[in-house]
């Protein structure tokens, strides 16, 4: 299993947690797209926009489900999860 480090509002290192604590995180806003993330095998800390789309799962060809950021609360969410705004794209809790 792997665990992820994650920074908090203060830049202060977080964790470890698991995958599935990472999206819980997620969803409550706790952290946010361009939060900076790692785990062991990562080269560099990342944000967690760039990293996401493998947690969410794989569609039924194996290939990670798309993910997008939400222009009201920055959190990320599978595109099916998500409706255009304007130009932009929200989450479907908004």
């Amino acid at each position: 299993m792997v665990e992820w480090f994650y920074t908090d509002i203060e830049a202060t290192q977080q964790g470890p947690v698991d995958e599935s604590t990472l999206l819980d995180l997620n969803r409550e806003g706790t952290i946010h797209a361009k939060t900076l993330v790692w785990h062991e095998g990562m080269a560099d800390w990342a944000p967690f926009a760039d990293v996401a789309a493998p947690l969410f799962g794989e569609t039924e060809d194996g290939i990670p489900v798309e993910v997008g950021v939400c222009a009201h609360s920055n959190r990320v969410y599978p595109v099916s999860e998500m409706m255009p705004y304007g130009e932009a794209v929200i989450g479907l809790e908004h």
